[in-house]
């Protein structure tokens, strides 16, 4: 008995995959970048609702057009209010430290081929071990 239950249970664990090949559009622009998944990553934006991945400083400033470059930047006095709709700040606690992270609704996202709805993070760095992105464990 205790062999069929130990194998029911290793049947329904999965090996977490180290990496993903993302495919991210806002608002007319695609960015395609490969993310390291990390079962802690855990971050929601709070008025959607949506589960949110980190995407580079480069990849980041590639789905903004120039007027909301140095918004997301922190500069908040030169920006399209038009583009506002897509815009949210999530709260954050990483290893970096907390505070608020500037995010993008994504028009369509793709994790390994599987659509799903992100909020994608500017993240504070340009390089994740060699990755340009982190996404959470639950979407691949």
């Amino acid at each position: 008995m205790f062999v069929l239950v130990e194998g029911v249970i290793a049947k329904q664990k999965r090996t977490m995959p180290k990496s993903a090949s993302i495919c991210l559009t806002v608002e007319n622009k695609t960015v395609t970048a490969e993310a390291m998944v990390d079962s802690g990553c855990r971050v929601f934006d709070p008025l959607s609702g949506r589960q949110c991945l980190f995407l580079s400083k480069n990849k980041f400033r590639e789905l903004l057009d120039e007027s909301m470059i140095g918004f997301a930047e922190g500069n908040y006095c030169n920006f399209d209010a038009a583009k506002m709709k897509n815009i949210r700040f999530v709260p954050v606690s990483t290893v970096d430290g907390e505070g608020l992270s500037v995010g993008l609704l994504s028009d369509s996202c793709k994790v390994d081929d599987k659509e799903c709805s992100m909020c994608i993070l500017c993240g504070k760095k340009d390089d994740y071990c060699g990755y340009e992105a982190i996404v959470p464990y639950e979407i691949v």
